[in-house]
């Protein structure tokens, strides 16, 4: 019984450090179930405060739990940047940089003020 404490009161624990970064649960908006690998993957797409996450709970061929995923939901849409008025562009000089080389080259784009 040992076992099954400690890994209800780490299951507790990761629940509490959830909600203080996305809030309290709200819904379950949705849920499916899809094979992957050979297992049995549960996703509920569930609304939190301040997010909306995927929670995935993996299933062994035992039918044990190997898995349980909390990850932000791909399908919501984010709010698209824009620029603040007061930010004048044609002062703006970007420079395109790669850090790293081979495999790991980095791309991206350095702006200055």
């Amino acid at each position: 019984m040992q076992i099954c404490k400690k890994h209800f009161n780490k299951l507790g624990e990761t629940w509490g450090q959830l909600k203080e970064q996305v809030g309290k649960y709200q819904a379950e908006l949705s849920c499916k179930q899809e094979v992957t690998d050979g297992y049995d993957v549960i996703i509920a797409t569930t609304q939190f405060e301040k997010a909306t996450l995927n929670i995935r709970v993996v299933f062994n061929s035992d039918k044990r739990i190997s898995g349980l995923f909390f990850q932000p939901d791909e399908s919501v849409s984010t709010v698209k940047y824009e620029v603040p008025a007061y930010v004048d562009m044609g002062r703006v000089i970007e420079e395109e940089i790669v850090i790293g080389e081979g495999d790991w080259a980095l791309p991206g784009t350095l702006a200055f003020p």
